[in-house]
This record gives C-alpha cells, sequence and structure tokens, in this order.
C-alpha cells in the first residue's frame, strides 16, 4: 500500500515543478508569449492550493481510498488532456485538473492513520511529506532532461502515466475505508475559499509581470484578504463546514500552520535559487554554466537526505518529542541556506550545503504532518492536514515571487542578476526559516512523541 501512495504522490509533486524548465519551449509551440506559457504552472498551482484542502475533506466524508482513486483519474486526464492539446487553454485546462493531485497527500496522510500500527505511522507520514519536496526539487531535473532530449509533452505523458498507474493499483493494495459522517459538502464554502486563496496566488504569480505597485495587484491582495475574513464567518454559520475553525485553533495545530507557510518560503526559495544559480553562466562570477538537466543533479543528493530524514522523524520523535524535531530540521535547514549565501560559489560547495538544507527540511515537514495528524480525531485528519498542505503551497508561492523580485532587483545589464542579489535572497530565506524553528518553540511542550493515536483513542 504505502508503495502505491508513495508512487502516486511522487509523479503529481514531480509534474508541478517540471514545466519550469520547459517554458520557453512551450512558448514557442504554442505561439504564446513567456507570460502566457507561464499559466501553465501558475492554474496548476491555483487548483492545487484550492483543492488540496476540499480533496481531504472530501476523503473524509467520502472514504479516503474512493478518493483516492477517483483523484489519480482525474491527475491522468489532466496529463493526457495537456499532452495532446495544441493551443495554451487546452494545455491550462489539463493543468487545472493536474492540480487535483494536490489532494493525494491529506488522502495519504489520513489513509496511513486509518490502515497502519502507531508504531509505523510517523514514519510513513514523514515519508510522504518528504515526497513533496523530492518530487519538488527532482522535478525541474526531469523536466530538464525531457527538454534537453525529447520534447516537454513527455512532462504531461509522464505524470498521466504514473498517476493512471497508481490509480489502478491502489483499488488492489489498499483495504477499502469507510465513509466519515454523513453531510452535505459545503459548496458554499468551497466557492468563497476559491476567492480568497486564488486572488493572492494571482497576484503573486503575476507581479513578476504586472509589478507589485500595479493597481492589480494591490486589488487582487485586498480581495483575498475579504474574502479570507468572509470564509471565517461562513464556515463559523454553517452546520457542516468545508474547514472547522475550531479545529484550526488548537495551538498544535495553529502553530504548526504557521510553521507549514514559513517552511514553504524556505524550500521553494532554495530550489529556484540553486537552479537558476547552477545555469548562470561562468561570466557572471558565481554561475556554474550547468545545463536544464545537469543542474538538477545538485538537487539530486539533497533530495535523497530529505527522504531519508524525514523516515527517521518516526524515531527521533519517540526519543526527543516532535516538536524538538521541528525545531532541529528548521534549523538545520537555516544553516544550509546561509552557507549557501556565502561566497565564492563551487559545484561541490553547493552541492554538500543544498545536501544540509534538504536534510533538514525533510525532518521539519515530517514533524509537521506527523503533529498535525496526532494533534486531531481520525475523521479531520485530511481536513487539517489539507490546510496545512495549503498553507506550505501559499509559503511556496510566496518564496518564488518575493526570490524573483530580489534578483530583478539586482540584475546586471547583462541581464544576469549579481552575486549580491543572490546573497541577499538565500539569507532571506534562512531568516525566514529559522523563523519557523523560533515559532516551533511555541509549541505546547506535551506533544506527541510515539505516533500513537492518543486524541483518536481518547475521543474512541
Amino acid at each position: 500500500m504505502l508503495g502505491a501512495l508513495v508512487f502516486g504522490t511522487l509523479g503529481w509533486a514531480l509534474g508541478q515543478t517540471a514545466l519550469l524548465p520547459a517554458l520557453t519551449r512551450i512558448a514557442s509551440a504554442l505561439k504564446t508569449t513567456p507570460s502566457g506559457a507561464a499559466w501553465t504552472v501558475t492554474t496548476s498551482l491555483l487548483s492545487a492550493a484550492l483543492l488540496t484542502p476540499v480533496v481531504g475533506r472530501l476523503g473524509d466524508m467520502f472514504g479516503r481510498r474512493r478518493t483516492l482513486v477517483l483523484s489519480l483519474t482525474v491527475v491522468a486526464l489532466g496529463g493526457v488532456i495537456s499532452a495532446v492539446a495544441t493551443s495554451l487553454a487546452l494545455v491550462v485546462v489539463g493543468r487545472v485538473l493536474f492540480g487535483v493531485g494536490g489532494g493525494l497527500f491529506p488522502l495519504s496522510f489520513g489513509l496511513i492513520r486509518d490502515l497502519y500500527p502507531p508504531s509505523k505511522r510517523a514514519s510513513y507520514v514523514g515519508l510522504i511529506a518528504a515526497v513533496a519536496g523530492l518530487g519538488g526539487g527532482l522535478g525541474a531535473a526531469f523536466g530538464g532532461v525531457f527538454v534537453d532530449y525529447l520534447s516537454f509533452r513527455w512532462i504531461f505523458w509522464a505524470g498521466a502515466a504514473m498517476a493512471a498507474s497508481a490509480a489502478a493499483l491502489a483499488p488492489v493494495v489498499i483495504p477499502r475505508t469507510p465513509r466519515g459522517p454523513s453531510c452535505r459538502v459545503d459548496w458554499v464554502g468551497v466557492i468563497v475559499l476559491a476567492g480568497a486563496v486564488t486572488a493572492p496566488l494571482l497576484a503573486m504569480s503575476q507581479a513578476k509581470w504586472w509589478g507589485w505597485a500595479d493597481p492589480r495587484v494591490v486589488a487582487l491582495l485586498v480581495i483575498g484578504v475579504v474574502l479570507g475574513l468572509c470564509f471565517a464567518v461562513v464556515e463559523r454559520r454553517t452546520v457542516a463546514p468545508l474547514i472547522d475553525f475550531a479545529v484550526l485553533r488548537r495551538p498544535t495545530v495553529a502553530i504548526t500552520n504557521v510553521a507549514a507557510l514559513l517552511g514553504g518560503f524556505g524550500l521553494y526559495s532554495a530550489f529556484l535559487l540553486i537552479s537558476q544559480l547552477a545555469e548562470a553562466p561562468r561570466r557572471t562570477g558565481y554561475g556554474l554554466g550547468w545545463s536544464a538537466a545537469q543542474s538538477g543533479l545538485l538537487l539530486l543528493p539533497g533530495c535523497v537526505c530529505m527522504v531519508l530524514t524525514g523516515s527517521l522523524c518516526g524515531a527521533l520523535s519517540r526519543r526527543v518529542g516532535t516538536r524538538r524535531v521541528l525545531q532541529a530540521g528548521s534549523s538545520i535547514a537555516a544553516v544550509g541556506l546561509l552557507a549557501l549565501a556565502a561566497e565564492p560559489k563551487t559545484s561541490s560547495a553547493v552541492l554538500l550545503e543544498s545536501a544540509v538544507l534538504f536534510a533538514g527540511v525533510g525532518l521539519a515537514f515530517a514533524a509537521m504532518s506527523n503533529l498535525i495528524v496526532d494533534a486531531v480525531s481520525p475523521a479531520q485528519t485530511g481536513e487539517a492536514t489539507g490546510v496545512n498542505s495549503l498553507l506550505r503551497i501559499m509559503g511556496s508561492a510566496i518564496g518564488a515571487q518575493v526570490t524573483v523580485t530580489i534578483l530583478a532587483a539586482t540584475t546586471q545589464g547583462a541581464g544576469a542578476p549579481t552575486g549580491a542579489g543572490y546573497e541577499a535572497a538565500f539569507l532571506l530565506a534562512a531568516a525566514i526559516t529559522a523563523l519557523a524553528s523560533f515559532v516551533s518553540i511555541l509549541l505546547p511542550s506535551n506533544d506527541i512523541t510515539t505516533g500513537a493515536d492518543t486524541i483518536g483513542n481518547a475521543i474512541a
């Protein structure tokens, strides 16, 4: 069962970032502008951000295995549509469907909680959490290989094939899971949440083209805040809300969600910075002059470290507590980012520093997921972990846009950012990640350290 979950979630995570090195080819093939091609990434991000908590909630209500298979089928369909599309609009439609895969993570966490004993649960939840980061890191590398040696359409075909394979395998290896409490879907909440999530993410994704001071960007950010407040009011008055704010207000859940937002900022900033650093020409004085495919090699050892440390989270939590694992992971990641800010840059140094960074990220993300899973009842697992994943996506979007803005502000006449720009971006990412470690100090000291379902048992 675990293999099917890992395969499905890894395929989706790879597909999210694999398009980044292919945007120029997509723009040329579809006869659109670079900003138009960027919509293939933006729409998938928006779709995933919105649908991750929604799909997690549907899994709680209608059964996680059933919802998982349906989600994987939609992801596969989206990949096929994008692969055969001859227009940008059709590719975007496929990418919107592909974004449904964001819900695979809360569904996987819920299935692990349902079907594995407490002694294995923390390690397996940590593995799935690490896979999210692994796919994000390796996606750009795989995308570079496809762009350099095949076609960008193979990115879509590969994602569709992995999702379809996982969808076919899931009913065979995953036992049927029961439905949750019978209730209707909170469609009003879904619609309001759609606006609250889409507006600020759209503003951040387009700020590179429009400018942060553009009235459209400011208006979208304001709309996002207003709709977010409206969503909170609507959910408090709904009998069966999409998101139960009473759960989100629990100290462990609330503080871990803040850490997820900050951690997402640091992780995606690092992915973007390391890839661009590797591909920058040597004449810049800091670039390594590698191709898109080669630059992925810098991330590979770090991504392996991320999976290993994520898998170790359970054992470490039993010894020192999940809260301390989150603190340690965030601190190690911040140290890695600080080291990456130093000059000069060599391939061996970047390789080692990236490994340190991603080892810390693996610990931190695994601890976050375990803290959420252990802080809520089984019936709320998908909902709570879906919100946590949403905030991680929001943090990633903010990190990407802030990083792009910093590099753009220090661009030289030759068209490349200065070394000082990279240094400033790495330092900011390090500070934000260190803040996640500081925030985790506020977590209740009696956190669950064994992965045992203490809260769930108490309720039962």
